[in-house]
């Protein structure tokens, strides 16, 4: 190795990460991010690249759609976990400029969109008949 060559050391690429990568602040149900968690570990995928999927495909859908979306949903109250989930800057500002025009916040418009995908993404349970060690 040359002595002339530039070295990144772990706090530049920590710095490096969250200008790319921001973490967004969401405080999910517990139940919901049980579930979320429980599909993400049989699915053999983190809880942050699951979440940013359902993210990126309903603003995919959304800049399809010219209706808006309905009435947010009032869940009763329960505990809340609160998580970061990194996700690519221009994701990130899709998101909030698409909450923005929703007039609703990012946290709840993600967990509206999680709970409304969240039977399409398969209940836990259904992926133990598949092989999936859930120990």
């Amino acid at each position: 190795m040359d002595i002339n060559t530039p070295v990144l050391d772990r706090s530049r690429l920590d710095r490096i990460d969250r200008e790319e990568r921001p973490r967004v602040p969401l405080r999910l149900p517990l139940p919901l991010h049980h579930a979320l968690s429980e599909h993400a570990y049989a699915a053999g995928t983190s809880l942050n690249s699951l979440i940013v999927s359902v993210i990126r495909s309903r603003l995919d859908q959304a800049a399809g759609a010219t209706a808006g979306v309905g009435p947010r949903r009032q869940a009763a109250p329960c505990a809340t976990v609160r998580i970061g989930v990194r996700m690519p800057a221009a994701l990130c500002a899709r998101l909030t400029e698409h909450a923005r025009r929703q007039r609703s916040s990012v946290n709840a418009l993600v967990t509206d969109w999680l709970r409304d995908d969240q039977p399409a993404l398969g209940t836990p349970d259904a992926h133990a008949s598949k092989g999936v060690d859930r120990r």
